[in-house]
């Protein structure tokens, strides 16, 4: 079989490669399309037992997409480059698929979420600092990948803690769209970016490998 990869972090990838192409001179403007065909990860070649079923029923199909551009107008929004965390060298299969026939098979470990929390609480303090220039996350709008109730609720529950409040975009992406991978956090931004509170907001895509990127965003 072929490996392949689910990304729940993507976005953050696609607005990096945006960010460098424009900055690099080779275009004043990119366009970014992100799209996830989930119902593609059950077909009638796999075996339907309970071990493929779960793990597929948790996304969605959807598409989203977004415009970089090198102008800088009062009130648009500036792109800083990522930090990428890999949650360590044994995490590597807790999110998984694999190409087979004409379908995918995603695996989902049950020690993806306590990994998570475990080893994310090891370093947010200092990539909140690091990547915000304050300790207190109250002051950033928070643009995290709604991959479920376990997933969200891992950052309530890190020092210093991230409040509902500013999980709102996220939560209410989760309760009105669901998973739908990639696509996922352009929906969440697309609610920040309408009614923003704040000047300065962080994406965070946990993904494979496992990684956790965290990408800036500040308004010019």
């Amino acid at each position: 079989s072929t490996e392949a990869v689910v990304s729940t972090q993507s976005t953050g990838t696609c607005l990096d490669v945006a960010r460098s192409t424009v900055l690099s001179g080779r275009a004043r403007c990119v366009l970014i399309v992100t799209v996830d065909v989930c119902t593609t990860h059950m077909n009638s070649d796999q075996t339907l037992d309970m071990e493929t079923i779960l793990p597929n029923l948790l996304f969605g199909d959807g598409a989203g997409s977004v415009l970089i551009t090198s102008q800088q107008e009062e009130g648009s929004w500036r792109i800083s480059e990522p930090t990428c965390v890999l949650m360590g060298e044994d995490t590597s299969n807790q999110i998984a698929m694999q190409v087979r026939g004409n379908s995918y098979y995603l695996s989902l470990s049950k020690d993806l979420v306590p990994t998570l929390h475990t080893m994310l609480s090891e370093l947010w303090a200092g990539v909140v600092k690091s990547m915000t220039k304050t300790s207190d996350p109250e002051e950033v709008e928070w643009l995290i990948h709604p991959g479920g109730r376990a997933i969200m609720d891992i950052f309530t529950k890190q020092d210093p803690p991230l409040s509902q409040h500013s999980l709102r975009h996220s939560w209410q992406v989760m309760r009105e769209k669901g998973n739908l991978v990639s696509a996922t956090l352009v929906f969440v931004l697309e609610l920040m970016l309408n009614k923003p509170e704040k000047d300065m907001a962080c994406l965070v895509g946990p993904g494979p490998g496992l990684e956790v990127k965290f990408m800036k965003i500040d308004r010019v």
